[in-house]
């Protein structure tokens, strides 16, 4: 997989930074049909500079429960598109305030049981499972963020609802 993309924006992708993702998968493609939207995974950017000051990782809720892994593996696998969308400069005192609440949340069980009722209508977040696009959003909120996590956000929606806080989206891959 070309990482040049990737490599090119590197420098500028911080904590509590918005990734979303259109995977090439049979479920991808589902839940764009039902969910809307041009894309159907999200996640957060996390740099643990104190640890770990060269690399970058994503920060996702996947089949597993919310995991942490470095970006540039994540990517590499991805048989699919992702897209960068920075916070916008008035929220960067927020960005450890968010790593802190997304790291608080790994480990959390994945909520199949939303995801598929997201396709019929909307959900309300629930902390105890959470799908993708509800545990980036209950991030921010938990943050302190000015964001609504009820109903609970659908990844094609999160540009849009969320223009306030994140700026236009920049493809790494």
């Amino acid at each position: 997989m070309n990482l040049d993309l990737y490599e090119q924006h590197r420098p500028y992708m911080s904590t509590g930074d918005l990734l979303l993702w259109r995977t090439n998968s049979a479920l991808g493609w589902l839940i764009r049909l039902f969910a809307g939207g041009d894309v159907n995974h999200a996640g957060l950017v996390i740099w643990l500079t104190e640890y770990d000051k060269d690399r970058i990782y994503t920060l996702e809720a996947l089949e597993h429960g919310i995991v942490l892994q470095p970006l540039s593996e994540r990517l590499a696998k991805l048989k699919g598109e992702c897209y960068w969308c920075a916070l916008k400069d008035g929220y960067s005192l927020y960005r450890t305030l968010i790593g802190c609440a997304a790291l608080r949340m790994v480990g959390t069980k994945y909520d199949y049981k939303s995801l598929f009722a997201q396709a019929l209508g909307r959900v309300s977040a629930d902390a105890k499972r959470l799908f993708c696009s509800e545990y980036a959003v209950l991030s921010w909120h938990t943050a302190g963020l000015p964001v609504s996590i009820d109903p609970a956000a659908r990844p094609g929606d999160m540009e849009k609802e969320f223009e306030h806080i994140i700026k236009p989206r920049i493809r790494i891959l």
